[in-house]
């Protein structure tokens, strides 16, 4: 009888190790999966060029409308939100809705943020906290 009850005991422990190492497996490739697959919903490190700024001050909103305007003549100011630190301005580029696909349900497709130091662009928004 004790012999039985030993080879039961290591069965019930060979099955559960095996199925604990497919479980772990499992998530692995969940995690890799989902890692490499999914479309990037993090932040981007935004593009710096301190030495190519043509900006000698910290542009204003026409400015970097007209800036914006030598690159894609169709793009416009939606909304612009001031805050003590930083300047939130909203475009809609035509061309760049043609380009994207899917639906969404924002009204801009760009937008820039304008800092003491730096622009930064993102399309369709930056997730930042300055």
């Amino acid at each position: 009888m004790k012999k039985i009850l030993q080879n039961h005991n290591s069965y019930i422990f060979i099955i559960t190790l095996c199925l604990t190492m497919i479980c772990w497996i499992f998530l692995f490739v969940q995690l890799i999966s989902s890692h490499l697959l999914s479309p990037a919903q993090k932040a981007i490190p935004a593009f710096q060029s301190i030495a190519n700024s043509n900006f000698q001050n910290t542009p204003d909103k026409n400015t970097v409308c007209s800036l914006l305007k030598t690159y894609d003549s169709d793009i416009r100011l939606v909304s612009c939100h001031k805050e003590k630190n930083y300047t939130d301005l909203y475009f809609y580029s035509p061309a760049i809705q043609k380009e994207k696909t899917g639906n969404s349900s924002r009204n801009f497709n760009v937008q820039a943020v304008i800092t003491k130091k730096y622009i930064y662009f993102g399309s369709p928004f930056i997730q930042y906290d300055f």
